[in-house]
């Protein structure tokens, strides 16, 4: 594998860890929203 395909793999990765990461936090903006409608 050359540089440039390295390269594109690690910028397909950044992508995914991005979304993962967006998604974790939605989850835990939600689980904030139950605690506090819950009395918690």
């Amino acid at each position: 594998m050359d540089l440039d395909q390295l390269r594109t793999r690690i910028t397909a990765l950044d992508g995914t860890i991005q979304a993962a990461f967006a998604e974790r936090m939605e989850l835990c903006r939600q689980v904030a929203l139950y605690k506090q409608a819950h009395g918690m």
